[in-house]
């Protein structure tokens, strides 16, 4: 009984090690070359592949689609998120893609965390859903930068009671 729980208990240790290596983040310099919305880069590595990578913990106005218009503040959020990062080398720290193939990554220009300005110029909701992949101390720097966005009603906080984009996007599905 003792050997068989020595082996359970090495089988969930390789696992849990396997389980950590693969969520290893990977940190690399790329270039932006395109902003593709105010959550959303394009960046160019020292390779010359391209990827979009998608900033973790915000979720910016969702920009119009097939016609369709977008929601409030979608242009003004990613023309802020143009002139933070638009053209110049970012630091990154990757923790793998997402559903759409995006590289889901938190975004450095110098010292900024550029998803906490995006949030801090009220062009950015906290993603609650996936605020759990931040350290504690910075989940709560983020909720008090919109907390704070929202009381001195910056960028989208002017309008009164904008909608979330993931509410957006789930009452337009069937329209984008």
């Amino acid at each position: 009984a003792e050997a068989k729980l020595v082996r359970l208990f090495l089988a969930v240790m390789l696992a849990a090690g396997a389980l950590v290596a693969w969520s290893a983040p990977d940190e690399f310099v790329a270039n932006v070359v395109y902003v593709t919305d105010g959550d959303t880069i394009v960046i160019e590595d020292t390779n010359g592949n391209r990827n979009n990578v998608r900033i973790v913990s915000i979720d910016a106005p969702e920009k119009g689609r097939r016609g369709n218009p977008g929601q409030p503040y979608s242009e003004r959020s990613r023309q802020h998120l143009y002139s933070l990062v638009g053209r110049q080398n970012v630091r990154l720290i990757s923790r793998g893609r997402d559903d759409y193939g995006r590289l889901l990554a938190r975004v450095w220009i110098g010292d900024v965390d550029v998803g906490l300005a995006q949030v801090c110029a009220g062009y950015a909701w906290v993603f609650d859903k996936y605020i759990y992949e931040l350290p504690v101390a910075e989940q709560r720097t983020y909720q008090a930068c919109e907390t704070q966005a929202r009381q001195k009603r910056r960028g989208l906080w002017r309008v009164s009671r904008p909608m979330p984009p993931w509410q957006w996007r789930y009452s337009n599905r069937d329209a984008n």
